[in-house]
């Protein structure tokens, strides 16, 4: 968005999986007038508008947040500006308790921002991060036990990532060299 000329329209969407690719879907199609002109990362007043409307699509998301064994993010770099959200999120996560098949409560995180290993990577790999230590969990690794997670950052562009990624991938443990620190 060209935050001096401001669109006509604009549209956002935002969807959460859950089991067997049942999903949450959000969309706003029209801003009112008073935030054309607002940056694209600022919140104006219809973020607190849509965030009342959506509350049902919110806690669904949380809630399948707290269960999720493995979550992917897509283009969704927590903007610095959107704090609201960042905590909502990065509380499910620190709260999430599903455990994987084989009895142990393992969370696979997933990062596709673009190829590059830009700072917005970075930054959500440690936000991630430092919230799941925080819980108790450990990052997996060779005769780690309890509850684990593991990081991986896909430096691929999202359509690139649907093309070729496939869930049974969530799966795998990563690669040393996919890891990003």
């Amino acid at each position: 968005m060209d935050a001096t000329r401001g669109p006509s329209r604009r549209r956002r969407e935002g969807s959460v999986f859950g089991d067997h690719g049942s999903a949450l879907r959000a969309h706003v199609s029209r801003l009112p007038d008073r935030d054309r002109h607002a940056g694209p990362d600022t919140p104006g007043p219809t973020k607190r508008i849509s965030t009342k409307e959506l509350k049902a699509i919110w806690d669904g998301a949380l809630g399948h947040l707290k269960e999720a064994d493995a979550i992917v993010f897509v283009g969704y770099r927590f903007p610095p500006t959107d704090a609201e959200a960042r905590e909502k999120l990065l509380s499910a996560i620190e709260n999430n308790q599903a455990p994987s098949r084989d009895g142990t409560r393992h969370l696979s995180i997933e990062i596709v921002l673009g190829p590059a290993v830009s700072d917005d990577v970075v930054r959500l790999r440690q936000l991630v991060r430092a919230v799941l230590l925080r819980s108790g969990r450990k990052e997996s690794g060779k005769n780690v036990s309890g509850p684990t997670f593991w990081i991986r950052t896909h430096r691929m562009y999202a359509e690139d990532f649907f093309t070729v990624w496939h869930p049974s991938q969530l799966d795998r443990a990563p690669q040393p060299h996919e890891r990003v620190e």
